[in-house]
């Protein structure tokens, strides 16, 4: 069944898309080129959520889908944003380290996984851990603040763990 609701949303989506193919043909730049992508993957979870029923039997698949392509997209936004003075390589390691544990928990959640709330805290402490490894491996490329990315890691991946131990799922992965 298709979500009529959907439909101008979808036409919106396809229009942003189709204008910034134009802009990045008359500009090519990575970071447009980097943004089309990233516009894509919206564009796939907006078709996952256009199918999605909650009681298919393939709604678990769309649901997984959707969640993880808004997780690439950001990724990808974000990735986007950094400075060129940083190589590539150290970008994508950061940028694939920190979606890691963001794509597990919402692959988790998306697939309806109810039981133990143990794989959702690995993928938590995964997170806090790994971040302070990079922030103190490559803090001559990524900031010369340490501390800042230390706190921002914190206020990310804190309030999840908060969630997770009061057992509300949707609210941490959201």
């Amino acid at each position: 069944m298709l979500n009529a609701q959907l439909i101008p949303d979808t036409v919106a989506l396809v229009t942003l898309i189709a204008l910034l193919e134009v802009f990045r043909r008359r500009h090519p730049a990575d970071r447009v080129r980097l943004w089309l992508i990233g516009m894509l993957w919206i564009f796939v979870e907006c078709v996952a959520r256009m199918f999605y029923e909650r009681h298919a039997p393939y709604h678990r698949f769309l649901h997984v889908v959707a969640l993880d392509s808004y997780v690439i997209a950001g990724t990808i936004f974000v990735y986007s944003a950094h400075r060129n003075a940083i190589p590539w390589i150290t970008r994508f390691v950061v940028h694939a380290v920190n979606v890691l544990p963001m794509a597990v928990i919402a692959t988790l959640y998306g697939a309806e996984y109810r039981g133990s709330m143990a794989p959702y805290y690995v993928c938590c402490a995964f997170a806090l851990v790994t971040g302070a490894l990079m922030a103190t491996v490559f803090r001559s490329s990524l900031s010369s603040r340490l501390g800042t990315y230390l706190v921002f890691r914190i206020l990310i991946w804190g309030p999840a763990v908060g969630f997770l131990y009061t057992q509300q799922v949707r609210a941490a992965v959201y």
